[in-house]
């Protein structure tokens, strides 16, 4: 009920619902290119999209027009985890971090070196909320080279060698010749919630708008909707069923639920000795500790889910992977990622490779082995208290039930030094590989 009655209120707001999201694997050098032609105006744009990050504390470009190695401008992210317009004169960078791996983040920036206030030539927001930033005002009439008749980069920039940006990007509107004003690109809710609004102004010559909506080919996944037919280039996107497939129904609206914010592993209280990439969908584990997890971003306190995680990889260690749930007692109290490993302590429950169930350190014959490649699914009765897990489609029958009632997150871990795992989680923003079972719901924002 409630997410229903604040997706009316949004829709109230705004009148407008995202459907689809792009991510951007830095894993696999994911991003889009473009050489741009003469712009209708190289000293005024706006740049806005809708941005959910993936791997944390690692710059990399979101936005770059490079002309050459000495002649180039990013909108980006630095390791600090800061949005910065790296121009060749001009320079922004926040005071403000964005380390949030559960949220949509709205960027803003606006340039336009004609107006004749310094201080509103070049203007970041986040949110709708413009930016404090230290750094050097465009010069009067500067042209810096974004929206330029050169090469542009979406999710990667050039500075000797690509850096690229893990990173999910939604609704892209890229302006020529207009400083937007940001009413024009989104709104408050009653619950000071930033929301998007569709821009309904001209793009002139240079500008484009990327919805990611047409998956019937990667090419027209990055195809320009607006008036212009200003099409991208896609470089290493995939639209392969399975854990590479890049055209997500993840979104900063209650769109349906099917359509939300969704899930991801929460790169900000990661178990030590992991590493979250492409889109905070993989997670792998080396050999420093033994018994180290990770939880999702999305609590449940009620209501019935349904997950999958992929095995990529698994070493020869008996006992290596634990895939479950952890509740919020565990993640609380334990720092250094030990916790969340689902089964270790009395607040997890986890289905193990040898095909044991366990909880509080205590095995229990439960069903098959698996390994590299299969699908893991996770149907959790939350109101009940029930756990059930699936190998490849078929049930293992119910591993748990009666559990008690608090806050629970997904959670995959590794148990042994002596091995290493990876896993790719779908909370439902992907297709899933396998049919959720009747009246089990995708973890999302509108479902909780």
């Amino acid at each position: 009920m409630f997410a229903a009655l604040n997706s009316f209120l949004t829709r109230a707001v705004t009148g407008y619902f995202l459907n689809k999201s792009l991510r951007f694997r830095s894993s696999a050098s994911a991003y889009l290119n473009r050489t741009l032609t003469t712009p209708t105006n190289n000293i005024k744009w706006t740049w806005s999209a809708w941005v959910k990050r993936g791997t944390l504390s690692s710059g990399g470009v979101m936005f770059q027009g490079y002309s050459s190695i000495s002649n180039r401008t990013a909108l980006q992210f630095n390791s600090s985890d800061q949005l910065v317009f790296n121009g060749s004169v001009a320079t922004a960078t926040t005071t403000a971090v964005f380390r949030d791996p559960a949220a949509w983040y709205h960027i803003v920036c606006v340039y336009d070196s004609a107006n004749a206030t310094a201080a509103n030539r070049l203007l970041l927001y986040v949110n709708g909320v413009v930016q404090t930033v230290t750094g050097t005002q465009p010069t009067a009439s500067l042209v810096e080279y974004i929206n330029g008749a050169w090469l542009h980069y979406i999710s990667t920039g050039y500075s000797g060698a690509f850096e690229y940006l893990d990173e999910d990007l939604a609704e892209v509107n890229f302006i020529d010749g207009r400083a937007v004003p940001i009413a024009e690109l989104g709104a408050s809710s009653i619950y000071n919630q930033w929301l998007p609004i569709k821009y309904a102004g001209t793009y002139g010559t240079n500008g484009f708008y990327l919805p990611f909506t047409n998956t019937t080919s990667t090419s027209t996944l990055v195809a320009d909707s607006s008036p212009n037919g200003n099409n991208w280039t896609p470089n290493n996107i995939s639209l392969t069923a399975g854990s590479t497939y890049d055209s997500l129904t993840d979104v900063p609206t209650l769109t349906s639920a099917t359509v939300a914010n969704y899930a991801v592993w929460n790169a900000v209280a990661a178990g030590i000795d992991s590493t979250i990439t492409d889109g905070n969908l993989k997670i792998a584990y080396g050999t420093a500790l033994t018994r180290t997890g990770t939880a999702a971003t999305i609590g449940m306190t009620t209501g019935k889910f349904y997950w999958e995680v992929t095995v990529i990889s698994l070493t020869s260690s008996p006992g290596n992977a634990e895939i479950g749930i952890s509740n919020t007692t565990e993640n609380s109290s334990v720092s250094s990622g030990i916790g969340y490993y689902p089964g270790y302590t009395a607040n997890g429950w986890g289905y193990e490779n040898t095909g044991n169930k366990n909880n509080n350190s205590v095995g229990t014959v439960y069903g098959a082995t698996y390994t590299t490649n299969d699908v893991i699914g996770i149907a959790f009765d939350v109101t009940a208290g029930s756990l059930t897990f699936y190998k490849n489609g078929a049930s293992q029958g119910v591993a748990f039930s009666s559990l008690p009632a608090t806050t629970y997150f997904p959670a995959v871990g590794d148990g042994s030094t002596a091995g290493t795992v990876t896993y790719a989680g779908n909370f439902g923003q992907q297709p899933f590989t396998y049919t959720a079972p009747t009246g089990f719901l995708p973890l999302n924002t509108f479902n909780i």
